[in-house]
């Protein structure tokens, strides 16, 4: 839903200033996941107009609280089933390189 494209490039900025456990305040699209992976707060809150920015958020938000591994998490984000030999500690781009070999359920 973004139309940035640059956003990531202050992340390290943010890490080295902010410290973990605090609380994130947050406007508008999915950078703020990528925002709230990097800064470890112990709450966050995502204020967002738009609708559809909500409801993405609550489908993140459901996924996340029923999947048990990140595995998990791209298998029903994807709609594609777990492929058989990917382990749960599996890095990011064999993850996304596995999946992206099997066919999304209908």
């Amino acid at each position: 839903m973004s139309n940035e494209t640059d956003y990531e490039r202050v992340i390290p900025r943010l890490v080295a200033t902010t410290p973990r456990g605090g609380v994130y305040l947050g406007v508008g699209p999915e950078q703020n996941f990528t925002y709230i992976a990097a800064l470890q707060p112990r709450v966050a809150f995502i204020v967002d107009t738009c609708r559809q920015g909500m409801l993405q958020h609550l489908m993140y938000k459901a996924l996340f609280e029923i999947s048990n591994s990140r595995v998990a998490f791209v298998s029903r984000l994807l709609s594609r089933p777990v492929p058989a030999d990917l382990g749960r500690s599996v890095g990011v781009d064999s993850l996304f390189r596995a999946f992206a070999a099997v066919p999304a359920s209908a």
